[in-house]
């Protein structure tokens, strides 16, 4: 939705309706891949360092 209401606030009035819309949904995706590899993937990295079992508990041993 950020990147749709700033494209719309300054490509709107520099360009067609048609040529935003065909625009925009480009524009988001890449700017969503660009967050997920960023943003995200590090942080179920550090996620999953985080609740990694340091040691064998003897109860779950068997």
């Amino acid at each position: 939705m950020v990147v749709l209401l700033v494209m719309a606030y300054t490509l709107l009035d520099h360009m067609s309706l048609w040529r935003w819309g065909a625009l925009s949904l480009p524009v988001c995706v890449m700017v969503a891949a660009v967050c997920f590899w960023f943003v995200e993937s590090p942080c179920m990295r550090a996620g999953y360092w985080l609740t990694r079992r340091r040691y064998l508990k003897p109860e779950l041993a068997g």
